[in-house]
C-alpha cells in the first residue's frame, strides 16, 4: 500500500512539472519577433462578466501588434471604443480591428497596433470606466 501511494505521489509530481512548461519566444526566420505565450495559460484578465485574452504578441516593422480575444454575456464587445481607452507605457494604439465576431458582439477576436516595439504596461481599455491590465515582458 505504501508503495501505491509513493508512486502516487511521484507520478502526480511528473504531471504537475509538465504543465508548469511555458514556451519561449521564437525568432523565425522571416525575421519577425513573436511572442508565443503558453497556450494552457494565455494571459487573461477578468473583471464585470468580461474576459480579455492576450492571444499573442508580435513585434515587426517598429510596431507590435496584440492578438486578444473578448468574451462575455452581457455586452456587444464589438461596439466598444477599444482603440480610444486603450494604451502601451502611455502610447495610443495607430490601429484597432475585429478580427472575428460571434453572436451578437460577445465573442470578439481583434488585433490592436502600436507603434514601436514596446514591453511593459499593456492597458486594454472598453470604456473610461472599464480597464484591463497587463505587464508585457
Amino acid at each position: 500500500m505504501k508503495k501505491i501511494i509513493i508512486l502516487l505521489i511521484i507520478t502526480s509530481g511528473f504531471v504537475l512539472a509538465g504543465c508548469a512548461h511555458t514556451e519561449e519566444a521564437t525568432l523565425p526566420t522571416d525575421g519577425k519577433k513573436e511572442v508565443n505565450l503558453d497556450k494552457a495559460a494565455p494571459l487573461s484578465k477578468t473583471q464585470d462578466g468580461i474576459e480579455v485574452v492576450v492571444e499573442n504578441i508580435l513585434r515587426q516593422d517598429n510596431k507590435t501588434i496584440i492578438e486578444l480575444t473578448l468574451n462575455n454575456h452581457q455586452y456587444d464587445l464589438s461596439e466598444m471604443d477599444i482603440k480610444k481607452f486603450s494604451s502601451f507605457n502611455s502610447s495610443k494604439p495607430t490601429d484597432y480591428a475585429v478580427k472575428s465576431l460571434g453572436m451578437g458582439g460577445h465573442h470578439v477576436e481583434a488585433e490592436i497596433v502600436f507603434d514601436g516595439e514596446l514591453f511593459g504596461d499593456l492597458v486594454i481599455g472598453l470604456n473610461e470606466n472599464l480597464e484591463f491590465s497587463f505587464i508585457i515582458l
